[in-house]
């Protein structure tokens, strides 16, 4: 199973680790750009980004999700799942409705019994 995480907050590391320690491979994780933080206005890369580069996994950050170059990054990848931990993002409902399976995905809160 080909697994790509999309989160940046640091709410999201754990997750991201413990997909990372697990036999499915993170073809890779989809964060915000990187952004100028603190008194130089220095960029700062997302917690999950940090993470994903710490064990090799490709980090993808686009300015829009909705960018065709992107979409056919991450159609390219082929993935078989798609993992967001803390995001409520539109990006997310994006990247859903554009999703390569028919198959019924439900929110965790909202499985059906």
């Amino acid at each position: 199973m080909v697994i790509v995480y999309f989160d940046t907050p640091a709410f999201a590391v754990p997750p991201l680790e413990a997909l990372l320690a697990s036999a499915h491979p993170v073809a890779a994780v989809v964060s915000q750009p990187d952004r100028p933080r603190g008194r130089g206005h220095r960029l700062q890369p997302t917690p999950t980004k940090l993470i994903a580069q710490g064990h090799g996994v490709p980090v993808l950050q686009p300015d829009r999700v909705r960018d065709d170059a992107f979409l056919q990054t991450l159609r390219d990848l082929h993935p078989d799942l798609g993992v967001v931990a803390a995001s409520t993002r539109r990006s997310c409902r994006v990247i859903a409705a554009r999703r390569r399976s028919s198959e019924p995905s439900w929110p965790a809160r909202r499985r059906p019994a």
